[in-house]
């Protein structure tokens, strides 16, 4: 196919764009398609943050139990980010909207602190899973997740936040009681709005 371009009238980004709108089998489907595609291709993840940045710091697992009981590794799963510019203005909130963000609770500082420029791709995310493990030393352990979870609270995309505690059998129950009113007394205001979903599991080791 000859592909006239003025190049008056177009830059060379703006002709290599027409040229994938016209000859990728993707891109001439309607936007209603791709973002089912997308969709399909960037959800249904678990992203295990740790404390480097986005790009070279998460482990991606597949979530669908059914099919698998174990969570596969996923590495490579923005590779269709990429693909082409049209493509990536398309899907690059996708991969942080789309999926769940877990990871032990003293891991979301730093992994907040080396993204402070990533602002967009913070605000996108929108379900956090937080692993508490047990409560020794708790007279000082509250202070610091309380800490934690006002940096969190700041993620303004955020629709459900989960909290889980995971202790040993016996461990005195007030302690479960405790994270939880620490929990809910952060995140009261906007779940008071309707705008963020907060719940605080208790998982017995």
């Amino acid at each position: 196919m000859i592909y006239f371009c003025n190049q008056s009238l177009y830059t060379d980004q703006s002709c290599s764009t027409i040229r994938n709108q016209q000859d990728s089998p993707l891109l001439r489907l309607p936007g209603e398609l791709r973002n089912r595609i997308y969709e399909y291709a960037l959800g249904d993840f678990q992203i295990f943050f740790k404390d480097r940045s986005v790009g070279r710091g998460v482990e991606v697992y597949t979530t669908n139990e059914e099919a698998d009981k174990r969570m596969i590794r996923a590495p490579h799963f923005q590779g269709l980010t990429t693909t082409c510019r049209q493509v990536h203005a398309e899907t690059k909130l996708l991969p942080f909207a789309l999926n769940e963000f877990t990871g032990d609770i003293f891991d979301v500082k730093p992994f907040l602190i080396a993204n402070v420029h990533h602002t967009t791709w913070l605000s996108a995310i929108k379900t956090l899973q937080l692993k508490v493990y047990g409560l020794t030393g708790y007279r000082t352990y509250p202070i610091s997740i309380l800490k934690i979870l006002c940096l969190v609270q700041q993620l303004n995309g955020l629709k459900k936040v989960i909290v889980e505690h995971m202790v040993f059998k016996g461990w005195p129950s007030r302690w479960e009681t405790h994270l939880a009113a620490e929990v809910e007394g952060v995140f009261r205001q906007r779940a008071l709005n309707g705008d963020l979903e907060v719940l605080v599991k208790t998982i017995h080791t």
